[in-house]
């Protein structure tokens, strides 16, 4: 049997913690937006305990397929309200 290394051509998340994600090797102590193709951007969220409905809208309308939202240490789920959005698109939520 013969295995072949797939080489990734994208954004991958190579470590984390409580506190902080490496995105390629690099650390991030603040919340971010992460694409596939590239995007790397500051998330501004306004809640201390995961995003809040008003973050996650913000995201609704992006041509997301999946969307995963870490909270650190605690998990915190968003108010449901707030998932509709997604569920309507067929959108992947995993907190």
């Amino acid at each position: 049997m013969q295995f072949d290394v797939e080489t990734l051509q994208g954004n991958a998340i190579t470590a984390y913690s409580d506190t902080d994600i490496a995105v390629n090797g690099r650390p991030f102590a603040h919340s971010l937006l992460i694409g596939f193709d590239g995007l790397l951007e500051p998330w501004p969220t306004q809640g201390s305990t995961g995003p809040s409905a008003a973050d996650l809208a913000a995201l609704a309308g992006k041509p997301y397929e999946l969307v995963i939202v870490g909270t650190g240490a605690v998990q915190h789920f968003p108010e449901p309200a707030a998932l509709v959005p997604f569920m309507q698109r067929g959108v992947g939520m995993e907190v």
